[in-house]
């Protein structure tokens, strides 16, 4: 997989990601949302106060009285508030299903949320009483106040302003995420969690910074906007911070950033906006709160036994108290075994909760450890013991199934919660196997010591960040590194790709044979063969991902590829895995580069080895330069500049990487005229065309991590990369490795389509 992204994982082309369509649960239900586009909403519908069901006369939904809400749309500070309650009350008695003209509600939003601001909390009555969209800078940072008296007041009007967002679209309040004023005020209401007035402040403040515009031209909210939030952080309990965690990593999360638009607007719009800094930022913000980080890592891998813990102490406090009573003994000791027990209902459910609201914690810590302080962050963690903390709860807080607790999404096709969760800790699994520094952590003592044997008896040398080691180094509180307990998961369909990621991420950099060796002996590539030939049905994200990790295994190894044919021992077996390769180019193509790369690998560097391109079946396969040929039309075809992608850019850089070896064995024209003899003209105007974007993709100043991974993906200088992207986009039609040169030929001849058999076709 190119590393073109670190954080978010290749997407597919119907894989959406659509922030307007309501509570998350309820979208899994309509089977909107998959295990990619997911950002769990922490706050059930149910707690938050719905309207009444009424009676509906025949079919016609019944239409908000807009005389009351007219009134609340009028509505100022020196009104009747008992009126406003009334009023406020009636229309939430309406019944669920409810239509209103989003012109009316739009006003009825803003209204309601310039009460709140201005009448409750006073902010900007200087300024005659509009909601400011001043840098809270500009008035001081000391925190806002508020009479808890109005709590009620409060309520009622996040009550109204939450049911009526649901009734207009969300790109006529996106320039609400702004009013920085507005916004302090919601986060300041994130500490009332004695009326439960944070579940629906949190909600609606969710709402407006993802609120998105009529254009591409979204800009991502700065948490330094809000100069008095350090304060209001501190003034949170452990409730709202859950509540502030999970928009926090709504804020942050870079598939709010990317959107569904194609590579080149993507581009474009990191070019022409100010995202970087300001992600920047928001990192520095967090990472600036005392002690915050930590605390964070600390909650986000607590074991079962400390979150069920109060839950004991309280069944304990609770038979203590009945003891008093005329019970019998056993009577109120059996109560307190079915609350506080570790396996009671009540306890399976605190527990499933808190995991739940792991997933935002996994997500903030991930674009932590893959943003503009990375190193600072992993070394932060390493000091918390961070990664042998996870490892230590892996079993019985991040695995644990429950099957006693409904679920959800049970009803969703896609996605459970604790798979959700799963995903989210892989992705931080990932972030930490990624960087070279510390990617080592993930492994046991002994798994170190193995690597370490491993490469003194084959004579390599070891990474220069691999740890120290000596006689006495102490072994890890865990039986299991935790890159072996994920591992062990590995043919669970439903996060196969993201283990594969994980095991991709930990090989990624310079090929390390000694790192391949150590994972061929716990015998990755046969199971993973034997995946891809089987005949189950498979889902695409899951032969993808065991293609690309294949692929990282494999790449320049002798012994892999000795492995793999012994797999693949019988013609059916290897025409099987050869129909899984071919049929799939989009998810097999970072395979098919593995294989090139192989052989040219052995052609040049390992001579010795040069009989396994012939005994070896499917080296021998793809020597075959007429193969070769096929594959670049075919994945040429497959793309286009205006839909170019994350994930299928890849696609274009196997294709190039082939014409490179061509250009290595001067066989580059051959491979031209191949192109252009047995193709529509149409094969190469694509390819001219996606060049084109090539160069300027690669040349951006951001684009510098990417142009690096390529380099290491592929064995190859970037400045050859880019050598001979230029050559064929030659403009010299006289020169026969120039893209140029066919199509002014074809257009002389007026030829429009190609033809195998055409007898001055030469394959090479």
């Amino acid at each position: 997989m190119e590393n073109d992204q670190k954080t978010t994982p290749k997407l597919r082309k119907h894989i959406k990601w659509n922030k307007s369509r309501g509570n998350v649960w309820h979208r899994l239900r309509r089977r909107e949302v998959n295990g990619n586009q997911l950002r769990f909403n922490a706050i059930p519908k149910q707690i938050l106060v719905k309207p009444k069901k009424g009676r509906i006369a025949g079919n016609r939904l019944q239409m908000v009285p807009e005389e009351l809400v007219y009134q609340l749309c009028v509505f100022s500070s020196g009104d009747n508030w008992s009126e406003f309650r009334k009023i406020a009350e009636e229309l939430l008695n309406l019944p669920e299903m409810i239509l209103l003209t989003s012109g009316l509600g739009f006003q009825l939003i803003e209204n309601l949320l310039n009460i709140l601001v201005v009448d409750i909390f006073g902010v900007g009555k200087k300024d005659g009483g509009k909601t400011s969209s001043q840098h809270p800078h500009d008035e001081g940072v000391t925190p806002l106040q508020f009479d808890h008296d109005r709590s009620a007041d409060i309520e009622l009007i996040l009550q109204l302003v939450h049911t009526f967002t649901n009734q207009v679209p969300e790109t006529s309040y996106y320039h609400l995420r702004f009013k920085y004023r507005l916004i302090e005020v919601l986060f300041t209401l994130f500490s009332e969690t004695q009326h439960r007035i944070h579940l629906v402040a949190s909600e609606i403040a969710e709402k407006l910074l993802i609120a998105t515009p009529t254009s591409q031209n979204n800009k991502l909210f700065s948490l330094q906007s809000i100069k008095t939030l350090p304060a209001i952080v501190s003034r949170m309990n452990n409730d709202s911070l859950l509540y502030f965690y999970h928009v926090i990593s709504v804020v942050m999360s870079d598939c709010e950033l990317c959107g569904s638009v194609s590579l080149e607007q993507h581009d474009q719009w990191l070019n022409d906006s100010s995202v970087a800094d300001t992600a920047a930022l928001n990192q520095e913000f967090l990472l600036r709160l005392p002690s915050h980080l930590e605390n964070m890592c600390l909650s986000a891998s607590r074991p079962a036994s400390e979150v069920i813990r109060p839950l004991s102490l309280f069944a304990h406090m609770l038979g203590q108290s009945f003891g008093s009573l005329d019970l019998e003994n056993d009577d109120f000791q059996l109560m307190e075994r079915q609350i506080g027990s570790s396996d009671s209902y009540i306890s399976q459910f605190t527990l499933l909760n808190d995991i739940i609201h792991r997933a935002d914690l996994f997500s903030i810590l991930t674009m932590l450890l893959t943003g503009k302080y990375q190193d600072e962050v992993q070394k932060r963690l390493m000091k918390c013991n961070f990664v042998n903390r996870l490892n230590n709860s892996f079993d019985d807080v991040i695995w644990k199934d429950f099957p006693d607790v409904p679920d959800l999404s049970e009803d969703s096709e896609h996605i459970s919660q604790t798979t959700f969760v799963r995903v989210q800790f892989l992705r931080l699994v990932h972030s930490i196997a990624d960087n070279t520094s510390y990617r080592y952590s993930l492994l046991s003592i002994e798994e170190l010591h193995t690597l370490k044997q491993i490469a003194e008896k084959k004579h390599h040398s070891l990474p220069s960040e691999f740890p120290t080691l000596t006689d006495d180094t102490a072994a890890p509180l865990s039986k299991r590194s935790l890159l072996s307990q994920v591992m062990s998961k590995l043919h669970q369909e439903s996060i196969t790709f993201w283990i594969t990621r994980v095991v991709e991420a930990f090989l990624r950099g310079p090929t390390n044979p000694t790192t391949q060796a150590f994972l061929l002996d716990k015998n990755i590539v046969e199971s993973t063969v034997g995946v891809l030939i089987s005949t189950r049905p498979m889902h695409e994200l899951v032969r993808q991902g065991c293609f690309d990790m294949l692929s990282t295994v494999m790449k320049v190894n002798v012994d892999a590829f000795t492995r793999c044919d012994d797999a693949l021992n019988s013609p059916r077996k290897l025409q099987m895995f050869i129909s899984a390769v071919e049929d799939s180019l989009i998810d097999s193509n970072m395979f098919i580069r593995c294989v090139i790369l192989t052989t040219h690998h052995i052609q040049t560097s390992q001579t010795e080895n040069k009989g396994v391109l012939v005994t070896n079946r499917l080296l021998e396969y793809y020597t075959n330069h007429k193969r070769r040929i096929q594959v670049i039309a075919r994945l040429v075809t497959l793309l286009d500049v205006s839909t170019l992608s994350q994930e299928t850019v890849s696609c274009l850089n196997t294709s190039l990487l082939l014409l490179i070896m061509a250009h290595r064995n001067n066989r580059l024209a051959s491979y031209l005229q191949c192109l252009y003899g047995v193709y529509e003209p149409a094969v190469l105007e694509n390819l001219y065309s996606l060049l084109q974007f090539w160069i300027v993709h690669y040349s951006l100043p951001f684009k510098k991590n990417d142009r690096k991974s390529l380099e290491f993906g592929s064995l190859t200088q970037f400045s050859e990369w880019e050598n001979v992207a230029r050559t064929l986009l030659d403009p010299d039609v006289r020169s026969e490795i120039s893209i140029k040169h066919y199509l002014a030929k074809a257009d002389e001849i007026g030829r429009t389509y190609g033809s195998p058999n055409l007898t001055y076709i030469r394959w090479p």
